[in-house]
C-alpha cells in the first residue's frame, strides 16, 4: 500500500517504485499501486510493432478481474471502454 496518493501524471518516474509483471501472451508489462482508496494500474504494452493488442483495445476496451491471492476465479470485474460522451451528458453525469 502506497504511504500518499501516488501521482500519476504520465512522466517517466511515476512508476519508478513499482514492481512490474508480465501478461506472457500479450507481452504486456503491468502493475499495481493502491493507497488504501484509490487503486492505481498501469499497462506498458512492449511490441510497438504489433498494433493488434492496442487497436483491440480501442475497439473492445479492458477488462480487469479482482480475486483472491492465488485464486483464479472472475466473480469481480471492471470494464474500462473508450467511450465519446458529448458535453450535456458528461454536465449531467458530473452534476448527479
Amino acid at each position: 500500500m502506497a504511504a500518499e496518493p501516488k501521482q500519476v501524471d504520465g512522466q517517466d518516474n511515476d512508476w519508478a517504485d513499482g514492481s512490474f509483471l508480465n501478461f506472457k501472451s500479450a507481452d504486456v508489462d503491468y502493475a499495481v499501486a493502491n493507497d488504501g482508496d484509490h487503486l492505481y494500474l498501469i499497462f506498458i504494452f512492449k511490441d510497438k510493432k504489433d498494433k493488434q493488442g492496442m487497436s483491440t483495445i480501442e475497439v473492445t476496451g479492458v477488462k480487469i478481474y479482482l480475486s483472491e491471492a492465488g485464486k483464479k476465479n472472475k466473480d469481480v470485474a471492471f470494464h474500462f471502454q473508450k467511450k465519446l460522451v458529448k458535453a450535456e451528458e458528461t454536465i449531467a453525469r458530473l452534476e448527479s
